[in-house]
């Protein structure tokens, strides 16, 4: 009874030592980008940034010297991801276009460009109204509360807001 006793611990000894049988197997990928923790300490100056992605518009932030207003967070926008960034995925549906004006206002963004905005895929202009809106805006309003109005080509989108975190 004894050798019984003890031939049943080895084995259930070494049915433990070896795992419960699942298979090993590569990331899978599904769903949104990963989004990380900030480390906690000293307050870092972010911009927020829209890209565009297979599953829609997505928001990413990067640091930068100071606390950045729409007037230079759409320029940064303009000139496309970060090589980083393109790695995870991201692009930018926004035309290349001329010269881009941006005013602010308590509330509210103008974004004056050469091309007609009418013209821009749903992305394009998500990734433009949220990113005006998530920058420093005068009198600090929730990022839903900014109104955009896309201008250019003689052609307006008035009143857009950012729907996104």
């Amino acid at each position: 009874m004894r050798t019984v006793r003890a031939l049943a611990a080895v084995l259930a000894l070494g049915a433990a030592l070896t795992g419960c049988g699942v298979d090993r197997t590569d990331a899978i990928d599904f769903g949104r980008p990963a989004t990380g923790v900030k480390r906690p300490g000293a307050p870092v100056n972010q911009v927020r940034l829209y890209w565009a992605y297979p599953g829609g518009v997505f928001g990413v932030s990067r640091t930068t010297a100071g606390r950045l207003g729409a007037e230079d967070a759409v320029p940064l926008l303009l000139a496309g991801p970060s090589e980083a960034e393109r790695l995870r995925g991201f692009y930018s549906e926004v035309p290349r276009t001329g010269p881009v004006s941006v005013v602010t206002s308590d509330e509210r963004v103008l974004i004056r460009m050469t091309a007609d905005p009418t013209h821009f895929t749903p992305n394009a202009r998500v990734q433009l109204v949220c990113t005006a809106a998530h920058s420093a805006i005068p009198g600090n309003p929730p990022p839903g509360d900014v109104k955009v109005t896309l201008s250019g080509a003689g052609k307006t989108i008035s009143g857009e807001t950012c729907a996104k975190d």
